[in-house]
């Protein structure tokens, strides 16, 4: 078996889904996590191994399609590969699929190694480092392109529940702040079909997220700040209903 595609077949927590029983967006970050990090645990190069070199992983983007989002007690499989760098960006593909290995989602995720002592971007794998992800010539890139104008929505206090072990807001939170902004158009039938987000600064427990949103049709645009500093930003694309495959 190709080492360098970790394959997962799970179910579904009816604790993981909202309202409708569709998997809320902040699990579907957190699962992609997840299985990434099964993933390096299972090649022995989990968090751990990089911290032995005093180095991490951080997520620095994501953009994901959503054909429609996996319910509570459904049986999913659950694939991941990831890519040696290109332009320091390690690239993994993760995707969700039924049982008749239909795609429900996928998410493409750019990773940034970080030296934990100077805070800077390793650009290639240390030596002694070993990580048997697919080589890559070329990677399409992506940019947030959020409006000039946008409105104070809401203020966010980082609190005890919504942090990882790094007492940093969880990459999988931001699924739930952007959700609950768009609260009225999911109760009235709407779903999210794509999904955009960038990471740019860590926030930190105790921290204030300043919301600050616009509408352009269907795209929903989210911009976070603390003291006046971006912290994330994304957008959404809203469909009707569930966009099935």
């Amino acid at each position: 078996m190709d080492e360098r595609l970790f394959v997962k077949r799970t179910k579904i927590e009816y604790s993981y889904c909202d309202w409708s029983n569709a998997m809320k967006l902040s699990y579907l970050l957190g699962e992609a996590q997840e299985v990434s990090m099964e993933h390096c645990d299972a090649l022995g190069i989990g968090g751990d191994y990089f911290m032995s070199f005093h180095k991490a992983f951080l997520l620095a983007k994501l953009r994901g399609r959503i054909w429609r989002m996996p319910r509570g007690g459904e049986e999913v499989i659950i694939t991941t590969q990831p890519n040696m760098p290109v332009r320091s960006q390690y690239r993994r593909i993760t995707r969700i699929l039924d049982v008749e290995e239909n795609v429900l989602v996928e998410l493409d995720s750019r990773w940034i190694l970080v030296d934990m002592d100077t805070k800077r971007i390793v650009r290639r794998l240390p030596e002694g480092i070993k990580a048997p992800f697919v080589e890559l010539t070329e990677l399409e890139d992506f940019r947030s392109s959020l409006p000039d104008q946008m409105t104070e929505t809401e203020r966010v206090r980082v609190r005890y529940n919504m942090v990882d072990i790094n007492r940093h807001l969880n990459n999988a939170i931001y699924g739930d702040l952007i959700s609950n902004l768009l609260e009225d158009r999911l109760f009235g039938g709407e779903t999210i079909g794509e999904l955009a987000l960038f990471y740019h600064r860590e926030a930190k427990m105790g921290d204030e997220l300043v919301l600050y949103t616009a509408e352009e049709g269907q795209r929903f645009h989210v911009r976070g700040e603390i003291e006046g500093n971006c912290c994330f930003e994304a957008s959404v694309t809203l469909v009707p209903g569930e966009n099935r495959p």
